[in-house]
């Protein structure tokens, strides 16, 4: 099989300051031998980030931040430690800076920023329309967002599923049809949980926003892990990685993180407790072009060892052999290809017999 590379996904340590992130991220990188090392979703900025900074009488980092800043900032951590990265952040919205985006933008090996997905599904505490503290727009274009981002230096084509988006009906097909061989997960805090507001705010008080009071959960809930798990295996067809925040809600609050391969049954989900300390790296490898052109080539012994370098795999595609088929027939229907067969066979038909044994003569057909 062609090289194999290796991700990383996390629970970082909870830091409120900017630079104490990027210290436990330098440190992170140091001592992990990755490839790309994803990050959680508001890993910089966010308005959580203000109550947590306010409870324990520290300054109040910016709910947004600028791109340039992020392009700077984790291009030259990319660079330094020749990783590829994907960061999570609130950043300002050019056209409207009372506003900003949730984003999560992917950095190449060199530094070089390879682009970003934008979240459009945001929770009301973010969301601008409904006076959410987070003073939040979301994704607004279709195209943008089902667009991978390329990562040519690790062959990689990544689409991003941000938080409660896992739920989306459209996103992962969308992805599938665009030939994603990853999808990054990035999530804001435990999956299981939910958040409190206040129910006496006065919202219709001038200067009202929505904020965050506390946390509730379900604890014993596997929908969340049981949808990754059900894309993992019929839809995505490639690995999807984990990254999760604390935000130091409290150790009964389990943080996810790990991986998600259902093709080759190496799927890996960890809780960890929400603590203050709390902090976890996981890494597993994977080989790109089994996901992005062995899956394709899968019908033929030959033509599956010709695209991936060996037969190593194989066997566990034997399985989604109609998954695969319907996903390429889907795209043909998709896209006119079909339709646009018909027409050349039914144009080939009306043609003179005697062209096509002129033609045949001349070794042109």
């Amino acid at each position: 099989m062609t090289t194999s590379i290796t991700v990383a996904s996390c629970v970082p340590r909870q830091e409120i300051a900017t630079e104490d992130k990027l210290t436990w991220l330098h440190d992170a990188l140091k001592r992990t031998a990755c490839d790309l090392f994803l990050l959680p979703q508001e890993f910089i900025g966010g308005h959580h980030l203000q109550n947590l900074a306010r409870d324990e009488g520290k300054p109040a980092p910016d709910l947004h931040v600028s791109r340039a800043g992020v392009e700077e900032t984790f291009g030259a951590i990319a660079k330094e430690h020749n990783v590829a990265l994907g960061v999570g952040a609130c950043i300002t919205d050019e056209a409207d800076p009372e506003h900003g985006t949730e984003d999560y933008v992917y950095f190449e090996r060199d530094g070089r920023m390879a682009g970003w997905h934008r979240k459009f599904a945001l929770p009301s505490y973010d969301d601008a329309r409904t006076k959410g503290a987070g003073r939040l727009t979301p994704g607004q274009i279709w195209k943008d967002r089902v667009t991978p981002i390329e990562l040519p230096s690790l062959r990689l084509r990544v689409g991003t599923i941000f938080c409660w988006e896992v739920f989306s009906l459209t996103l992962v097909p969308a992805y599938t049809f665009a030939q994603v061989n990853l999808i990054a997960h990035p999530i804001k805090f435990a999956p299981r949980g939910w958040l409190k507001f206040d129910p006496n705010a006065d919202t219709k008080a001038e200067g009202y926003e929505k904020r965050i009071t506390g946390f509730d959960q379900e604890a014993k809930s596997q929908e969340w892990t049981d949808r990754l798990k059900m894309l993992g295996r019929h839809e995505a067809l490639c690995p999807i990685a984990i990254s999760c925040n604390t935000w130091n809600i409290g150790p009964k609050f389990m943080a996810l993180t790990g991986h998600v391969d259902e093709v080759r049954g190496t799927t890996e989900l960890i809780d960890i407790p929400s603590a203050s300390e709390a902090q976890r790296i996981h890494t597993f490898t994977m080989s790109p072009d089994y996901y992005l052109l062995g899956t394709e080539a899968s019908h033929s012994l030959r033509a599956f060892k010709e695209a991936t370098g060996s037969l190593e795999g194989h066997k566990e595609l034997y399985p989604l052999k109609m998954h695969i088929k319907m996903r390429r027939l889907e795209s043909y229907l998709l896209s006119d290809t079909t339709r646009l067969e018909f027409l050349l066979k039914a144009q080939a038909r009306r043609t003179k017999s005697s062209i096509h044994k002129r033609a045949a003569k001349a070794g042109l057909r």
